[in-house]
């Protein structure tokens, strides 16, 4: 029912693929471009990609399974080290990739799914305007990502947000206070507390104050998504119940979430018991389950649990 080729995408640099294409089907003139997780040399986890490239080509979508530059069977560009997962050429990879699908394939449609680092690399294509339609982001970490960052230093400043929220609240609690009063939590700590707190503070005040007054920050997650709104960019994101990249989705995205997910352009789906990678069969049944339900909503296994909740709920 379908056709699978492994390839080199001509162009500026030789990319590796796998297309999937449909044979019985009528073709939908979609096509879903699916990225690396990471720096993992299958592209997709638990070979999830593969098994839902040959479920949607047979239902007439055309798949492409790509190796980013420097990842996998791709070369790393001229000049550019192998394995850097957060890399400044991932933007020319996919304009390579875009173009070749709408040249070669005829599509209309074009959508970016990735895990983590791919759903990052989707996400900043169609904010800064590659021809991308619809994003589906499944447990992204950073929305911003600079030459020179450690993943260490993103890693520390979202554990520190969750951190500091949680200690927010722990402060109200009476037997904190006592706690305190008895000399059972240093001074130092609660010294660590109010700097912290401070810092986080001024970061949202500052994100609060450019979404109000308009400022035109590009790398800022509420000003990306906003244009990706008006460029009519349709956006799904799904996160394992508890993932911090939830978390800063929510402090970052701001009003422009809000109205993103209010107006439909948006959509969240939080799926219960799944880990960063969705490693455990149930909650990976669940995800991919959620992801049919995106593309082919009537053929979708009806027993799908996750879901766009209230915003609310989405946070815990």
């Amino acid at each position: 029912q379908t056709e699978e080729t492994a390839f080199y995408l001509p162009g500026s640099s030789p990319l590796f693929g796998v297309v999937h294409r449909p044979l019985r089907s009528a073709p939908s003139g979609r096509a879903i471009l699916m990225l690396n997780e990471g720096a993992n040399s299958a592209v997709g986890p638990q070979r999830m990609w593969l098994e839902l490239a040959r479920q949607w080509s047979a239902r007439g979508d055309t798949i492409l399974r790509l190796d980013l530059s420097g990842l996998a069977d791709s070369p790393a560009r001229e000049g550019e080290d192998e394995r850097m997962i957060y890399s400044n050429v991932v933007e020319d990879d996919l304009a390579q990739a875009l173009a070749w699908l709408h040249e070669q394939e005829d599509v209309q449609e074009v959508t970016v799914m990735g895990l983590c680092s791919g759903a990052y690399h989707g996400f900043l294509a169609a904010a800064r305007g590659l021809p991308v339609q619809h994003v589906v982001m499944i447990n992204p970490l950073v929305y911003h990502w600079e030459q020179g960052m450690s993943w260490d230093e993103v890693d520390v400043s979202l554990h520190q947000r969750d951190r500091v929220s949680q200690q927010t609240a722990a402060a109200f609690k009476p037997d904190k206070w006592a706690k305190l009063l008895k000399g059972d939590i240093g001074w130092d700590r609660v010294s660590q507390f109010v700097r912290a707190r401070a810092k986080t503070s001024a970061v949202s005040a500052r994100d609060w104050l450019a979404d109000r007054l308009g400022w035109q920050l590009p790398t800022r997650l509420a000003w990306r998504l906003g244009r990706m709104q008006r460029r009519g960019v349709r956006v799904d994101f799904l996160f394992a119940k508890g993932e911090l990249g939830l978390t800063k989705l929510f402090d970052e995205g701001q009003r422009a979430l809000r109205n993103g997910l209010d107006g439909g352009a948006f959509r969240l789906h939080v799926i219960e018991g799944g880990n960063h990678v969705f490693s455990d069969s149930e909650p990976r049944q669940r995800l991919m389950q959620t992801l049919d339900s995106l593309f082919h909503p009537e053929q979708a296994n009806a027993t799908v649990t996750a879901g766009t909740e209230p915003l609310a709920q989405a946070r815990v």
